[in-house]
């Protein structure tokens, strides 16, 4: 009767209310059962040029409904409207703490997540997209082993600032398998076999997906072993044989992973090498490429107020198998140091040199000084920065030098920041205030000054930016969250040059006047049954509590600013088995009491990261806890960036179809109709960025590839000039003497 009344319920809201009710009908008779759901209404507007505007709304619902007989139930359906079209959110229906023949079985139906690594990868330099699909993921975990088994059709998590479901037009099925051979030792096995893509079903969405095309089915083996004879050392292998079924490759391809790591209270350090085929994990939706190569990077602390650090890596990607003949091989070397002087005073200090030869042998080799001072009073900090940047590619050699001083004040519930920067003849500004009440979190930031990478002969580039937002708990069960963004970008005639254009009688003092901005809205209802006021986490510990064996785990979050060391990330979303939350505090510390004992998943939550840290494919930490201990999962999350600029081209160059892409990591964005482009939300790091003008309709000369080394506090800036490619024309050869 159960399953013939949800199987006729429509998808969404009315399928969870059905299976809800009919477990609440189950087990309601002498049964404790608690409850807690959430309900929000998520809104969102942008615009990036006067042609292109974003609007995208709708509704999200959460619930947690425990029973002691049953288990944890938890859902999710998010429906929304984007451009006019009815777009899905995250969807599923997981039924989890079930025990069956002494193990704990999860069962999930909709949209699920899978860590390609059933060991955990204790490798941060190595990137591998998650398996992300719409169907079913079974789960049963052991005393000694975990079981995994799922097939879906794959989907990809895009959007602004709400995340909506594409389906990739990619079916995936495999199993994962771990087991504990020792309390050091660890071993696993993965197989997935990827179905061939849908060339349609990715046509039309711009929002950083690899480029349109249609993968060949292929089949992916792999083991891993994972040996940590003490906490401070890990040793970890993979071996694995994949093919695609198609001419991409010929024939099946091995590959694999080594690499051992260590961190003590003096010494941290890590090597690793990595050979990987472009069949070894062709999720669609992204890049795909053999890669292969070394790193190695080391820390010491030569003294508790000294730290040294270094690190070099040597990478080949080879995309011409599937992108039509793209290859890199990048050196990257660093070296830097972190001192704590006296009288409160941090000194910090990198210098990194990035060589990079693509096809065709463009090669690009840069290198990147930073210094900085920071100094701490009672109720402030003072910040001093000097970078250096110089380039050298095809187009010649170029140079930027930076002067910046900051400061963060402190005042009662109040922090207000500023910081100039002074480079050439230009000056930039921004400061910022933030608020902290019982209930309320508001703050504002502004942002204003000239642009001397976009500065020409005939052109200087302004820009100014202004945020603000605001979070607020009304009573106990409301709250609301909005922000709302504008940035302008202003271009004028240089004054060096006003003269000799209005000779001409040519005088436009405003060459371009680029607004872009956006406003996001979402104000939440919290719901919660069972005798007291509930959230989710809280069920999630009931149901944990009703497991007699149980430990703790914990951590700490650090953001690795390159140059400045590792700092304290705090408000960090922590998942524990994709439903326990937990945030970090101002030390970047997170803490789940009550935890089952047994091996157990913990990551990053992507979907509730502040604005100032990336996204991206942090790794999932496997951690086993023990009867009244405490285990241990550290992570490091990356800072995010922005990057902007400027595409001139001439007559007749359709803009809106050139393309900037920006390697490693397979980001991209198109060029509006002025010819600017923005990417927010990118991870530090060195990067080369390039344009592709495939689809421009005209014959343009090759583009100098540029370097950058992206640093959070200031958005980088480009300026690229397109121009036609000349046509030779052929020589005809004549007589000697003739006079034609």
């Amino acid at each position: 009767m159960f399953r013939s009344r949800c199987s006729a319920a429509a998808n969404g809201f009315a399928q969870l209310a059905c299976i809800a009710v009919s477990f609440d009908a189950a087990w309601a008779q002498g049964v404790e059962q608690r409850g807690a759901a959430e309900v929000s209404f998520v809104g969102s507007q942008a615009s990036y040029s006067s042609t292109a505007r974003l609007s995208t709304s709708g509704l999200s619902f959460t619930f947690s409904q425990y029973w002691p007989k049953a288990g944890l139930l938890e859902g999710s359906a998010e429906g929304f409207m984007n451009q006019g079209a009815l777009r899905a959110g995250t969807d599923y229906l997981r039924l989890s703490d079930l025990r069956w023949g002494g193990e704990r079985v999860a069962l999930t139906w909709g949209d699920f997540s899978v860590d390609p690594y059933p060991l955990g990868l204790p490798f941060l330099n190595i990137a591998v997209p998650r398996i992300e699909a719409n169907g079913f993921h079974l789960e049963t975990v052991g005393k000694k082993h975990v079981y995994r088994v799922f097939v879906g059709r794959g989907s990809l998590l895009a959007g602004a600032r709400i995340p909506l479901r594409y389906r990739s037009g990619q079916n995936v099925a495999g199993a994962e398998a771990s087991w504990d051979l020792t309390n050091s030792l660890s071993i696993s096995g993965r197989v997935v076999d990827f179905g061939r893509q849908d060339p349609n079903a990715l046509r039309g969405i711009t929002s950083g997906f690899g480029a349109n095309s249609s993968l060949p089915a292929a089949l992916s083996v792999t083991s891993d072993l994972l040996w940590k004879p003490r906490s401070e050392f890990k040793a970890f292998a993979e071996a694995s044989y994949s093919a695609f079924q198609g001419a991409y490759e010929t024939g099946p391809k091995p590959g694999g992973i080594a690499g051992l790591w260590w961190e003590s209270s003096r010494w941290k350090w890590h090597t690793n090498y990595l050979r990987q085929p472009a069949s070894y994990l062709p999720v669609a939706g992204y890049i795909v490429d053999a890669r292969s190569g070394y790193f190695a990077d080391v820390s010491f602390a030569v003294h508790p107020r000294l730290d040294i650090y270094g690190a070099a890596s040597l990478q080949y990607l080879d995309t011409a198998q599937i992108l039509g003949g793209l290859q890199y091989r990048q050196v990257s070397n660093t070296v830097g140091t972190t001192a704590r002087l006296a009288w409160h005073t941090d000194l910090s200090a990198q210098y990194t040199d990035l060589a990079m030869r693509s096809t065709g042998n463009a090669d690009q080799h840069g290198k990147f000084t930073t210094v900085s001072l920071a100094k701490a009073l009672k109720r402030q900090t003072l910040r001093l920065s000097v970078r250096q940047l110089s380039i050298t590619g095809q187009t010649g050699a170029t140079r930027q030098n930076s002067l910046e001083l900051g400061d963060d004040v402190r005042v009662g519930r109040f922090t207000l920041s500023g910081a100039s920067r002074w480079e050439r003849d230009a000056l930039d500004f921004r400061g910022g205030v933030q608020g902290n009440f019982k209930q309320l979190t508001v703050y504002a930031q502004v942002e204003a000054g000239s642009d001397l990478a976009s500065k020409t002969l005939f052109a200087t580039t302004a820009t100014r930016s202004n945020s603000f937002g605001l979070q607020y708990r009304i009573g106990r069960f409301w709250s609301v969250s909005a922000d709302a963004w504008n940035s302008r970008v202003l271009v004028n005639l240089n004054e060096d040059t006003v003269a000799l254009l209005a000779a001409s009688g040519q005088l436009t003092p405003i060459l371009a006047n680029q607004q872009q901005w956006s406003a996001f809205l979402r104000v939440s209802r919290r719901l919660s049954w069972g005798g007291a006021n509930y959230s989710r986490s809280d069920i999630a510990g009931i149901a944990n509590r009703a497991t007699p064996f149980v430990g703790a785990l914990g951590g700490v979050i650090v953001v690795d600013h390159p140059g400045k060391g590792p700092a304290p990330a705090a408000g960090v979303a922590i998942l524990l088995d994709d439903y326990r939350t937990a945030s970090s505090d101002l030390f970047g510390r997170y803490r789940f009491e009550d935890v089952p004992t047994g091996v157990h998943r913990v990551s990053i939550d992507p979907r509730h990261l502040p604005v100032d840290f990336a996204d991206g494919d942090y790794r999932i930490e496997t951690a086993n806890v023990e009867l009244h201990r405490t285990a241990r999962a550290d992570f490091s999350i990356r800072a995010a960036a922005v990057m902007e600029g400027h595409v001139e081209a001439p007559k007749g160059v359709r803009l809106s179809e050139v393309v900037v892409r920006v390697e490693p990591g397979g980001r991209y964005t198109f060029v509006d109709d002025q010819g600017v482009f923005r990417m927010e939300g990118v991870p530090e790091g060195d990067y080369q960025v390039r344009v592709d003008t495939a689809g421009s309709g005209e014959s343009i000369a090759p583009v100098a590839v540029q370097s950058i080394a992206l640093r959070a506090e200031e958005p980088a800036s480009f300026r690229f000039e397109l121009t036609r490619a000349v046509k030779e024309l052929p020589i005809r050869s004549l007589p000697v003497g003739s006079s034609n």
